[in-house]
């Protein structure tokens, strides 16, 4: 961080991306001790041209990003994802169960090799993401616990 002088009128700083030297009353507070490294003016234009594409999105018709999301994580396309839908029923390849317009199926894949495996519900996707990660533990913890704890039995 550049460090501050003093000058006749107060404290200054140099802006971090327009390099002029300003009174640290030009650059906003990051908390209470510090302020941030570029003025107000240069920062409000860094967040605008950050913001460019959100307010894009948001111009789009609802419900479209999660298109978009499919595409970009797994080159899913609207067409395949409502003919794995279709080929399942609409119901959740594990379970069965149709699920509501709230929670829709969602996109199981393998994440070592990114296949594509079906459509799951949350629930379903939630416990086959903790099964693959933690069976082994699972498989030796029931072993040794199935029939009850042995410091509770007399």
């Amino acid at each position: 961080m550049e460090p501050t002088t003093a000058s006749p009128s107060g404290v200054t700083r140099t802006c971090a991306k327009c390099s002029q030297v300003k009174p640290l009353e030009e650059f906003a507070k990051r908390d209470k001790q510090s302020r941030r490294s570029t003025c107000i003016p240069c920062h409000n234009e860094i967040r605008r041209t950050r913001g460019d594409h959100t307010r894009r999105r948001e111009r789009e018709a609802p419900g479209t990003g999660r298109w978009r999301a499919l595409k970009d994580r797994y080159g899913l396309t609207r067409e395949q994802y409502g003919a794995l839908a279709a080929a399942q029923d609409g119901a959740c390849a594990m379970c069965r169960k149709v699920p509501g317009s709230v929670r829709p199926l969602v996109v199981d894949h393998c994440h070592t090799t990114g296949v594509i495996r079906g459509l799951l519900c949350v629930y379903c996707n939630v416990a086959l993401g903790m099964y693959e990660n933690h069976h082994r533990a699972a498989a030796k913890y029931l072993a040794t616990y199935g029939d009850g704890n042995p410091l509770l039995t007399q």
